[in-house]
């Protein structure tokens, strides 16, 4: 939205809020006071002044409410039957602080109904702004059968943020169960479906802050989709971002199912979900919630879910069945109902349920899989993990329930101890001893640094390094993982102003290629970093690029919902020379043939189309089955060396063209979303890297799997090998880049160097260099013999005949 139409918007509020307030016989003349001669003015405040007396509650609701309501009820109704990219929208199904999300239909041959979320006109601030921004990206990277998927994103006519995302027709998760009147173990294993979506999206470091039955649609089939998130939070920020960027406001949570650190703005973690995981799963079994938080303020909703006791469960259900037993009237569609027979939640789901609501963090289940394990073993009569609190503990708990009477009765006793302990101590404490403890805390913080790095946290790494920068006791170990955190092998780092999707090397190796979410692609000089030349015309998103064979040329691959495209570009001046049109979504994959007489492209709308890269006209097009009635998207296509077969790994497998015969061969078996495909340099082996983090590598003749590799705990991004074909590297949304043997699969080294996900990586043609990209808005350009070179004797790994390594752990 444009500073003109949020100048228009502010407007018609100010002008509704006056007369809305105004008693009736007082408005004709308010009209002709505050809008004048604006009959357009007036047209839309007299229609905001009818549609507010429709509202429930209105004599109740102040102004500035009402009127934030209406003018979004107004928006809506005027947005209907607009087209937004491919898609008209049909009806407004939800709303909240965010924006509104509204049934969308796609407007061509593809019957498909989608769900259209558009960011409020009142978002306007940077955090909204932000807030939309990531759950796009989070969206982007989640892929699971129980999380609703992103289908589209990018920004309507007027500058507005949109998401297109998979269309879920459902009940609510309490409602669901409520209305099948399930079993307890029906219940039970409905939620274990819902704790494996949280689990994928904590793999996938994604925590999702906001989990409550609403957001939790249940199908007819009976299967859980997990939706909105508006305000989630990866686990790894960006850098410099602050640990917390949480407001403590009902506008962006929901209190009733918020874990206590949420509502004081303290760090989260996985745990913060498990808590709120914990209050729906005592809702689907009792009917009713652990605390009634109706009309408590916000100061009063903390002091409550901080310190009450929450009743347990089977007590809650009893409580709520004798309720309903009384209560005649037939029960809303909404209401929750509790489990069948009370007394089977008596003790081991009490104990697991009461867990999971722990107010410290540490007594709490750390992960879901530990909620969902223990709800496992209860469903196969074994015994669950969790233990009833012990005395101690609840003694613990007694003494923060009554901090100040127990301070006041214990005080003079502590300070008088206090005083005698700290002169003793201070009157011993030498020189030396200090000297101990700063070693102490050194090698405690260097042991934290390496954990840190195992999980490719890499500020925290930087963080508590930079505490030692000065300090004159620090050992080999603070260099060793100072040099992992920036390798001495890290030549440049090419900062970018969005996302780097893509990183290729020209065919002579003195030049590399960028592709960026800013819309641009630009060409660097190697090694120096220096930029060359960037394209003269911004796109929406560019996805891919690949340099023609002579280097001559740059083909670009980019496009959103609303837009597509596919260019070739003049690689000494940026300008365009051709476009190839025919696609009509998105393209991610785009190849050129050995040859460079033919440009491969695949996109969203579910077809590859081979190019004449010369006249831009189309050769062939050839169509993907379809997966679940849908399309099948191309994320990355490869020609094999001799140029007569071309991979394609899509959203539900991975496949060969047989060009010359025209026919296709499947290389996958599973089905599943595969990322990222290569062939080896002499076309004897393929690698597949997919959704699952996973890669696997065939040999090409017979197709028989070779191995796979399960190192990486996060979608595979891109695989490449070494041009000597010894060395397979990827590029993982876990934040590292992986080298492994290409004949055994074994893992030879790796990098952690950014700090967000790597979606790229690639070796020069000699493979003097290597070069990785980021969507923490970084390129990362190595030379890969001194990287080899810290974790092997000698010649670098994969660039000599002869090589010897060391373990990490120096046994072997």
């Amino acid at each position: 939205m444009n500073e003109k139409d949020l100048r228009t918007k502010k407007r018609v509020i100010n002008t509704f809020e006056v007369i809305f307030d105004a008693s009736t016989g007082d408005r004709e003349d308010l009209f002709a006071s505050l809008c004048g001669e604006d009959l357009s003015l007036r047209r839309e405040v007299e229609t905001m002044l009818k549609a507010a007396v429709s509202l429930d509650d209105f004599m109740e609701t102040p102004a500035a409410e009402t009127a934030f309501e209406v003018y979004e009820n107004y928006l809506s109704d005027n947005l209907l039957g607009r087209k937004i990219g491919n898609y008209r929208l049909v009806s407004a199904i939800g709303q909240g602080g965010m924006g509104t999300v509204f049934l969308g239909k796609r407007d061509d041959e593809i019957d498909q109904l989608v769900a259209i979320k558009i960011i409020s006109p009142f978002a306007t601030n940077e955090s909204d702004a932000e807030n939309f921004k990531r759950e796009r990206q989070i969206l982007a990277r989640l892929e699971h059968a129980n999380i609703s998927r992103l289908i589209d994103a990018g920004t309507t006519a007027d500058g507005t943020p949109f998401l297109v995302m998979e269309y879920v027709k459902g009940v609510s998760l309490t409602n669901y169960c409520s209305t099948k009147a399930l079993s307890l173990s029906a219940r039970l294993e409905l939620f274990l479906e819902v704790c494996e979506a949280v689990r994928f999206a904590h793999q996938n470091l994604v925590i999702h802050r906001d989990l409550k039955p609403t957001n939790i649609l249940v199908t007819e089939d009976g299967k859980p989709k997990l939706l909105d998130f508006g305000i989630a939070k990866m686990l790894q920020p960006k850098p410099f971002e602050p640990v917390t960027e949480f407001t403590l406001t009902t506008k962006i949570l929901t209190p009733n199912y918020a874990s206590p650190e949420q509502l004081k703005g303290e760090s989260i973690t996985t745990a913060s979900d498990v808590y709120s995981l914990g209050v729906i799963l005592y809702e689907m079994l009792t009917g009713k919630r652990p605390y009634d938080l109706q009309n408590m303020a916000l100061p009063e909703i903390l002091k409550t879910i901080s310190e009450e006791i929450p009743e347990k469960p089977y007590k809650s259900a009893i409580s709520k069945s004798s309720e309903l037993r009384k209560d005649s009237s037939p029960p809303p569609d909404d209401r929750s109902m509790p489990v069948p027979d009370p007394r089977m939640l008596k003790g081991d789901i009490d104990t697991i349920i009461l867990k999971s609501l722990e107010k410290d963090v540490s007594e709490r289940y750390q992960t879901v899989e530990q909620l969902a394990g223990d709800i496992g073993r209860f469903l196969n009569n074994l015994p669950i993990l969790a233990k009833p609190p012990s005395n101690i503990y609840k003694f613990r708990k007694f003494v923060r329930r009554n901090r100040l009477p127990f301070v006041s009765v214990c005080a003079a006793t502590v300070l008088g101890l206090i005083l005698i302990v700290s002169s003793v101590w201070f009157a011993r404490v030498s020189d030396r001893q200090a000297r101990t403890y700063l070693r102490q805390a050194y090698s405690s913080d260097m042991n934290l640094a390496m954990q840190s790095y195992e999980t490719a946290n890499i500020i925290r790494v930087r963080q508590l390094l930079d505490r030692y920068s000065d300090f004159r006791y620090r050992g080999w170990e603070y260099d060793y993982l100072q040099n992992l955190a920036e390798p001495k092998a890290k030549i440049s780092t090419l900062k970018h102003d969005s996302e780097v999707w893509n990183v290729v090397f020209s065919p002579n190796g003195d030049r590399m290629a960028t592709a960026c979410a800013d819309g641009f692609a630009r060409i660097y000089e190697v090694p120096s970093g220096k930029l060359i030349v960037s394209t003269k015309i911004r796109e929406r998103n560019i996805w891919k690029l690949v340099f023609s064979p002579d280097g001559a040329f740059l083909a670009t691959a980019s496009g959103d919902s609303s837009s597509t495209s596919v260019r070739i570009w003049n690689t000494q001046n940026g300008e365009e020379v051709i476009s190839l049109v025919g696609h009509t979504a998105r393209v991610r994959g785009i190849t050129y043939s050995p040859n460079g007489k033919t440009i491969a492209t695949g996109s969203q709308d579910g077809t590859i189309r081979l190019w004449d890269p010369i006249s831009g006209k189309q050769k062939q097009v050839i169509k993907l089955p379809f997966f679940m009635n849908r399309p099948v998207e191309t994320h990355d296509l490869a020609f094999s060396p001799d140029g007569k077969w071309l991979l394609s790994g899509n959203g539900s497998s991975a496949l060969i063209f047989d060009l010359s015969a025209k026919k296709i061969i499947p290389v996958t078996e599973e089905i599943g979303a595969c990322l990222a495909v290569a062939f080896s340099p002499d076309g004897k082996k393929i690698a597949v890297g997919t959704q699952e983090s996973t890669i696997n590598v065939y040999d090409s003749e017979t197709l028989l799997k070779k191995f796979k590799i399960e190192v990486h705990n996060a979608p595979i991004r891109d695989v490449e090998f070494s041009p000597d074909g010894r060395v397979l590297a990827s590029a993982s949304s876990d934040r590292t880049v992986g080298f492994f043997d290409s004949e055994t699969g074994l893992e030879l080294t790796d990098i952690r160097t950014h700090t967000s996900d790597v979606w790229s990586v690639a070796f020069s043609p000699k493979g003097s260099y290597f070069a990785s990209g980021s969507t923490d808005f970084d390129a990362h350009l190595f030379n890969p013999e001194e990287l080899y070179r810290v974790f092997s004797f000698g010649s670098a790994a994969g660039f000599s005949q002869q090589w010897s390594a060391i373990t990490m752990d120096g046994k072997k």
